[in-house]
């Protein structure tokens, strides 16, 4: 795995150049590759292991993820979109989430009960 460290602004210049109807794709994409690398360097399920799924998604730079109660997942100072990030975390945990609209630098999701 190679790790790319660039300065914060030119981390969001890349994020402005990718057109909102692509946001969802973006964010399938980087989980399938988080979830690849869990499950091939470190032998970890993250559909299965969400606490060190959700180590491995912090150490990543892209925002602080936690647990918020039983049914909300948190992330803190988030590096990406809203709808990159719901499409992220999806992916990685292999769940359904509706994003919670903040008006804060946090984003949340709620952990949709498959039905």
């Amino acid at each position: 795995v190679r790790m790319v460290f660039i300065p914060k602004r030119g981390f969001d210049l890349l994020v402005e150049r990718v057109p909102p109807d692509d946001y969802e794709d973006v964010g399938r994409e980087i989980g399938e590759i988080t979830r690849s690398i869990a499950l091939f360097q470190s032998h970890i399920d993250t559909t299965k292991e969400w606490e060190q799924a959700f180590q491995m998604m912090s150490d990543s730079g892209l925002g602080q993820f936690f647990m918020n109660g039983k049914d909300f997942i948190q992330v803190l100072a988030p590096a990406l979109p809203s709808e990159v990030m719901k499409a992220y975390i999806e992916t990685v945990l292999g769940a359904k989430l509706e994003a919670i609209r903040m008006k804060i630098d946090v984003q949340l999701f709620k952990v949709v009960p498959p039905s």
